[in-house]
């Protein structure tokens, strides 16, 4: 195959590559937005079922939240709590005894 050949074959699939790239990163500004739009709703909606009304438009809603999720790892939990109980059955034995 000539270098022209190849060198075609590569710069499109570079391109098909960024484009993929593109849509991905594109996907997660779109999610960000739709987030940001849901937390605006939602803290309007919590003030409101407190009796508290506010203006949407006097919110300064500039500010990017950085949405965090946590999971739960209940093999570590178990472990822990284990951990914990036998301190406790151990500080439980009783008095110790003291020879002079």
């Amino acid at each position: 195959m000539e270098w022209s050949k190849l060198k075609n074959i590569i710069i499109l699939i570079l391109l098909i590559l960024n484009l993929f790239l593109l849509f991905l990163v594109g996907g997660r500004a779109q999610q960000r937005a739709e987030a940001q739009e849901e937390i605006k709703k939602s803290t309007i909606a919590y003030l409101l079922k407190n009796g508290i009304k506010v203006d949407e438009k006097i919110v300064p809603w500039d500010a990017q939240y950085d949405l965090q999720m946590a999971d739960r790892d209940q093999e570590e939990e178990e472990r822990l709590a284990r951990m914990i109980l036998k301190e406790v059955k151990e500080r439980k034995v009783g008095p110790a005894v003291f020879k002079p």
